[in-house]
C-alpha cells in the first residue's frame, strides 16, 4: 500500500543500505563474541571489540532514520505505519526475549559463573515485559534481560518510531494547516515524551535523524557538492550544542555511513548485501544468547580460541537464519492478517 507519488529510493543506494545492515550485524556478533570468550582465555582476539559493536549500532541508527523516513512517503496513513512498525519489531522481538529466556535457562545449568559475570537475575519478570514494551534505555537505564544486553538498541529505535510518526503524520500536517492550537499540543506531547525518555535516548536521536536527513538528501539530488557540504555544516551546527564525550566520536563516525549512503558509486553491485540483510535483525536479536550457550556447552573443553570464535560465528549466524525463517520472513503474512482483521483491508 503506497502513496500516489511516492520516491523510490536509487539501487545503488538501496544495495549500500542492505550491506551496511548485514556487515553492522556481522560486527557486532564480533564484538560480542570477542566480550564473551574474553571471560575464559583472557586472549583478545579482536582489539577493540566493544567499540566495533557500538559504532556498529550507530549504524543501525542512520540506517533506520533513512529507511523510516522513506516509508513515511510511501505510508499514507499513521495506523498503517503504526502496524507496519509494531509487526517490523515484534516478530523479531517477542519471541527472541521467549529464545533468551530459554537459552539461558539451560545454559545456566552448564555453566553458572559464566552468566553470573554478565547476567542479571533479579525482577526477571519486569525485565521481560520492559524488554518486550520496548521501555528498556528510557532515563539512561539500559534494562537487560538474561544475556540479551544488544536489545537496548531496540527500545530507542521503538521509541524513534513513535516520534518521528508524531511529527511526519500529525505535527506536519498541522503546520501546513495552520491548526495553531493542534500543533501547540503536538509539542508539548513530543517534549514530554523526550523529557520522560530521558537524554540519553534524545541525544542519539540526533544520529537517528541524520538518517531521515540523508533521505532528503538524496530525495532533492543534494547528495554531492555543496549540497552535501551544507546539509553537513546545519546538521552539525545544531548536533553540536549537545555534543559531550563519546557522542562527539558516534556523530562522526555516523557522519561517514550518511556520506557512504549518499556518495556517487557507479555500478554498485553487491546482491550478497541484499540477501544477507534480510535475517540481520534476527541475528541482532538473538546472537547474544547464542553466544553464551555456545560458550556455556563447552565451557570445559580445551580449545583453539581462535577456531572456537569462527565456530561461535558460524553457530550464531546460521541459528538466526533459521530463527528469521520462522519469524522474521513471516512478517508480511503476518501483517496482512492484521490488516484484515482490524482494518479490513488487504494489507
Amino acid at each position: 500500500m503506497t502513496s500516489t507519488h511516492e520516491c523510490k529510493i536509487a539501487e545503488s543506494i538501496s544495495l549500500r543500505l542492505h550491506t551496511l545492515r548485514w556487515v553492522s550485524a556481522i560486527l557486532v556478533l564480533v564484538g560480542h563474541i570477542e566480550m564473551v570468550s574474553q571471560y575464559k582465555s583472557g586472549i583478545s582476539i579482536v582489539s577493540n571489540g566493544y567499540l566495533i559493536a557500538h559504532l556498529s549500532v550507530m549504524t543501525f541508527f542512520v540506517v533506520s532514520g533513512f529507511t523510516i523516513a522513506y516509508v513515511c512517503e510511501r505510508t499514507p496513513l499513521l495506523k498503517h505505519y503504526v502496524i507496519d512498525r509494531v509487526t517490523r519489531i515484534h516478530i523479531v522481538l517477542l519471541p527472541a526475549v521467549i529464545l533468551t529466556a530459554t537459552l539461558d535457562y539451560i545454559g545456566i545449568k552448564i555453566a553458572r559463573d559464566l552468566y553470573e559475570a554478565y547476567t542479571p537475575h533479579d525482577y526477571l519478570w519486569i525485565r521481560f515485559f520492559i524488554n518486550i514494551l520496548g521501555l528498556q534505555g528510557w532515563q539512561g537505564y539500559r534494562v537487560q534481560f538474561g544475556s540479551n544486553a544488544a536489545l537496548w538498541s531496540i527500545g530507542y529505535e521503538l521509541f524513534y518510531y513513535l516520534t518521528y510518526g508524531l511529527i511526519f503524520y500529525k505535527l506536519i500536517p498541522a503546520i501546513k494547516s495552520r491548526s495553531w492550537r493542534l500543533v501547540s499540543l503536538l509539542v508539548l506531547t513530543i517534549m514530554a515524551l523526550l523529557t520522560i525518555a530521558g537524554k540519553y535516548i534524545t541525544l542519539y536521536m540526533f544520529i537517528w535523524l541524520l538518517g531521515v536527513a540523508s533521505y532528503y538528501v538524496q530525495k532533492c539530488h543534494l547528495s554531492s557538492g555543496r549540497g552535501f557540504v551544507l546539509f553537513a555544516l546545519i546538521f552539525c551546527g545544531f548536533s553540536i550544542l549537545f555534543m559531550k564525550g563519546g557522542f562527539l566520536q558516534d556523530i562522526i563516525f555516523s557522519f561517514g555511513i550518511s556520506f557512504f549512503i549518499l556518495a556517487k558509486i557507479k555500478n554498485w553491485k553487491d546482491i550478497l548485501g541484499l540477501k544477507l540483510s534480510v535475517f540481520s535483525f534476527s541475528l541482532y536479536a538473538t546472537h547474544l544468547p547464542i553466544i553464551f550457550l555456545t560458550y556455556s556447552i563447552f565451557y570445559s573443553a580445551e580449545y583453539n580460541y581462535y577456531y572456537f570464535f569462527l565456530f561461535v560465528a558460524f553457530v550464531s549466524i546460521t541459528t538466526s537464519w533459521l530463527f528469521s525463517i520462522v519469524f522474521e520472513k513471516q512478517r508480511g503474512s503476518i501483517r496482512n492478517i492484521i490488516y484484515r482483521r482490524f482494518i479490513g483491508l488487504n494489507g
